[in-house]
């Protein structure tokens, strides 16, 4: 099957609107159940993603054998979702990487600690690497690539300070990375860090 013949899925970000992205998951599933193609596997052969979206994207993708049971996995995630599953947000954890962001800001250029690991966000986001590990089936995925269910997963990571563009993909067949302007892509095995 030759590249023109593949349906891609693109899950841009912005945060609430990944749930968004699961209504229409969920849409496209019933319109294909009642339309008599009951899919069992993923009608999309590439699956791509940005920010939220790319959470999406991969939770899809580690179930491309069972289209219908991931938009539902989706769907429970996205309908008891509550803030404290993403970041901390009780006081402590928030006054504690408040801290450590303002002292940076204040004194960072004195606080040769920082110039090799500099806070990676203002929140703290550990909660989110247990979330995404209950998501995800990272098993799964490598199956379903090897098994031709899917042909490639892309996700895509924005950097705000450098203004580039990294994607991230994960394919069975050899694709050939690729430099743009501002953009730059590689092949890799996809997992939790590369959606942190």
């Amino acid at each position: 099957m030759g590249m023109q013949n593949k349906t891609g899925l693109i899950l841009t970000g912005g945060g609430a609107r990944a749930a968004y992205q699961v209504g229409v998951l969920q849409a496209i599933s019933a319109i294909l159940w009642e339309a008599g193609w009951a899919p069992a596997r993923n009608p999309f052969d590439i699956i791509c993603g940005t920010s939220a979206g790319a959470i999406n994207a991969t939770a899809l993708a580690c179930r491309a054998d069972n289209f219908g049971e991931g938009v539902q996995k989706l769907l429970d995630v996205w309908q008891h979702i509550e803030v404290e599953q993403v970041y901390r947000a009780d006081s402590l954890g928030v006054i504690r990487s408040g801290a450590r962001w303002l002292s940076l800001l204040s004194f960072g250029w004195l606080l040769r600690q920082w110039h090799a690991s500099p806070p990676n966000s203002l929140l703290d986001n550990t909660p989110l690497v247990s979330l995404l590990h209950r998501m995800l089936d990272l098993p799964r995925l490598d199956a379903a690539l090897a098994d031709g269910l899917l042909h490639a997963l892309a996700v895509t990571a924005s950097s705000y300070s450098g203004s580039r563009h990294m994607t991230f993909y994960q394919t069975a067949a050899e694709i050939a990375p690729w430099v743009r302007t501002q953009r730059l892509a590689l092949q890799d095995q996809i997992g939790v860090e590369h959606l942190l």
